[in-house]
């Protein structure tokens, strides 16, 4: 039987370090000669630190988008990936195509996670490519503006969502802890999750979620996560739907 590239969807919000961290994964693809498709759906960034094999913005100009219909960047980017996924299964016919030479399908996503949350295109994407590829969504955090309880649980609660409406195994990063420690910035989970008082004015299953990334939390450094872990992230999501890893 023909073995099926792994599919990785990087999602979170804006400044999370999804794209740095596709740009580490693929130079180590690189080094050790491994062949991979890069996917950017971001159709606002205006630099990559590596070349998609397929670019949102090869087919939709933002710009144009928004001076035609006088809407704003998010409402664009929102309305982009809309436009995109009536095309996605030519995207899906060229992966295929390669997937005898591939073992990994990189895909790099705007920071509006409502692409994810809301709307229609973040859903058709995902289930088009899961009906396809083993497929693992990486929730990335960056830690580093997540320093009350009441915003990282804001940030559970937005890959919870995403993680029921896709219906994906989901990993949860959280990441950039080499910059809080570099600028002195105190940061614990356990200061986080325990600094919600009343637990009761939350849903039960997410304080489950909490004590389960308390006992189950893998931490690792970016270097190891990039050369080791994701090699077999498909075995750290066979028996949870949710992962967590920490990068410290």
């Amino acid at each position: 039987l023909l073995k099926l590239p792994l599919v990785l969807i990087f999602v979170g919000l804006g400044g999370s370090g999804k794209t740095y961290m596709i740009k580490l994964l693929h130079n180590n693809l690189l080094i050790n000669r491994k062949n991979h498709l890069l996917i950017n759906l971001d159709p606002s960034v205006k630099f990559l630190p590596f070349r998609p094999n397929i670019d949102i913005r090869d087919t939709i100009n933002m710009a144009n988008l928004m001076n035609d219909f006088k809407i704003g960047p998010n409402a664009a980017t929102v309305i982009s990936l809309c436009l995109f996924t009536t095309r996605f299964s030519q995207v899906i016919n060229y992966c295929l195509s390669k997937t005898d030479t591939s073992e990994l399908i990189l895909i790099d996503t705007p920071g509006q996670i409502e692409v994810f949350l809301w709307s229609m295109s973040g859903f058709i994407i995902s289930n088009l490519i899961k009906f396809n590829y083993r497929t693992i969504i990486i929730y990335l955090l960056d830690i580093n503006k997540n320093r009350t309880s009441m915003i990282f649980m804001s940030n559970i609660l937005l890959c919870i969502c995403i993680m029921f409406k896709t219906k994906t195994k989901t990993v949860f990063i959280l990441n950039k802890k080499e910059i809080s420690e570099r600028y002195n910035l105190p940061y614990s989970i356990s200061q986080l999750s325990l600094g919600i008082k009343n637990y009761s004015q939350i849903p039960l299953f997410t304080t489950e979620v909490i004590y389960l990334m308390n006992e189950t939390l893998l931490e690792t450094s970016t270097f190891n996560l990039v050369f080791h872990e994701f090699s077999s992230l498909n075995k750290l999501c066979l028996n949870e739907f949710i992962t967590f890893i920490f990068t410290i």
